[in-house]
């Protein structure tokens, strides 16, 4: 397996067209991956065991452990979003990006300002 200064480089070379082609491939692959483990580990139940030190002793405690199944969902759905942004990503991003045209109208007899451009 090569290092990731090896895949770097790879990356960088102009050369390697192809290679970045398969790259970006995988790594939404990877993002699709990702997302289905959220709904395997949403789904599935994981029964453990939670000790919290209380001022007359320990009370232990055999329950489903949905916050550490919150943390795994959670951190696979912020990297598939970093993978595959235009998938799994926020969609108030492509809101924001305005691709029409800008009219000035002017209401009255003032020259309307100078644009900065």
């Amino acid at each position: 397996m090569p290092g990731r200064q090896t895949v770097l480089g790879w990356l960088a070379d102009k050369d390697n067209e192809g290679f970045r082609t398969r790259y970006a491939y995988a790594r939404e692959a990877q993002a699709d991956l990702y997302a289905e483990e959220c709904i395997e580990i949403a789904d599935t139940p994981v029964l453990g065991t939670k000790t919290v030190s209380r001022e007359w002793g320990e009370e232990v405690t055999e329950a489903d452990m949905i916050e550490h199944r919150r943390l795994q969902v959670l951190t696979r759905q912020w990297y598939a979003s970093k993978l595959a942004p235009k998938k799994y990503g926020d969609k108030l991003q492509a809101d924001l990006n305005h691709s029409g045209t800008v009219q000035v109208v002017k209401l009255n007899n003032e020259p309307a300002p100078e644009m900065p451009e």
